[in-house]
Formats: structure tokens, C-alpha cells, sequence
């Protein structure tokens, strides 16, 4: 983590600004008057984007931190992939350039405020915004686990396929391949 702001109780927003490689690729789709390419270089963007929301994340509700984090980005980057804002929203995270970062951490800091000025209602109202991330991010996993396994029944019932062919061949039997794509 760069740096935190500090709230003044003991609790603290982390704000991360470590973006490796990202210049040169942003510097790059710039340069690229070649759409296919930077359609490329986006991806990758992206991809290294995804992947510091991910390492900012690590510091959300610590005990001396909130559930939020904040990652800042050049202007150039949210210019071109303006989708990562987004992408960290649903990750609790704001994404946001050097520029805006002080709004963001004011208003960060207000619905923080807001919270701890409701007591129980707003802790419970944190609570449960908390819980709904944690069940977001386990329907996540199970998506994946669930194309995960219906990849690996594809690639079984193939297999099987074609063992079926292979023991049937020796035999002199002729398979169809309809029939065995049938079965």
C-alpha cells in the first residue's frame, strides 16, 4: 500500500498508486493508429488493472482499515478504459485519478462519517453491505468452479467418444461418427 488517510479515529482509507508496466502500455495504445492492437493493449491494461484492484483489496477492513480502498490511475488510463471504474466499484474499490483523488477521499470519508453517526444502524448497515460483497464474490467462484466442471464433463464425454470408436475399430465394426456423437 503508498499511503492511507488517516480518519481520525483510529481507521484508515488505503490508497494505492503502484500501476508497473501500465505507462508504457498506455503509452503505446497512444501511439497505435492500429485498432486491432489497441484493442489489444486495452485487454492488457485491463488485465493489469484487474489485478492491482485485487492486490489493493488485500487492505480493505483490516482492523485499522474500511471496507473501501482507493487506487489511482493516470487520467490517460481512465481515458481510454474508462470500464475499470466500474470494475472496481464492484469490488469496492474506487478507481481514480490523481487529479480527483481528493473528492473521492472526501466523499469516502462522509459516508464513513454518516455511518458512525447512525451507531448500530449504520454499523449493521456496513455490516451488511460487507456480507453482500462476500456473497458476490463466493457466486464468483462458484460460476467458475461450475464452467470449470461443465469443461471438464465435455472434455470426458469426448474422451469416451472416442475410446468407444477405438475399441470398435479393431472389431471391424464401423462407427458412424453421428451415433457416437449420440451417445
Amino acid at each position: 500500500m503508498e499511503f492511507a488517510w488517516n480518519l481520525e479515529d483510529g481507521k484508515y482509507i488505503p490508497i494505492d498508486c503502484k500501476l508497473p508496466d501500465v505507462f508504457s502500455l498506455l503509452e503505446q495504445y497512444g501511439k497505435s493508429g492500429d485498432i486491432p492492437e489497441q484493442k489489444d493493449l486495452k485487454n492488457e491494461i485491463i488485465k493489469k488493472i484487474e489485478k492491482e484492484i485485487k492486490t489493493v483489496q488485500k487492505y480493505q477492513n483490516q482492523t485499522n482499515t474500511i471496507d473501501v480502498c482507493i487506487l489511482v490511475v493516470p487520467e490517460g488510463i481512465l481515458e481510454a478504459v474508462p470500464e475499470i471504474v466500474s470494475l472496481g466499484r464492484q469490488n469496492n474499490v474506487f478507481v481514480c485519478s490523481y487529479r480527483d483523488i481528493f473528492p473521492v477521499v472526501y466523499l469516502v470519508q462522509e459516508k464513513y462519517q454518516h455511518f458512525k453517526e447512525q451507531g448500530d444502524i449504520g454499523a449493521y448497515s456496513q455490516l451488511i453491505r460487507t456480507l453482500f460483497q462476500i456473497l458476490d464474490k463466493i457466486e464468483q467462484k462458484t460460476n467458475a468452479i461450475q464452467t470449470a466442471i461443465t469443461t471438464i464433463s465435455n472434455a470426458n464425454s469426448a474422451i469416451k467418444k472416442q475410446i468407444l470408436v477405438a475399441r470398435q475399430k479393431p472389431m471391424g465394426i464401423e462407427v458412424e461418427e453421428n451415433l457416437v456423437d449420440d451417445a
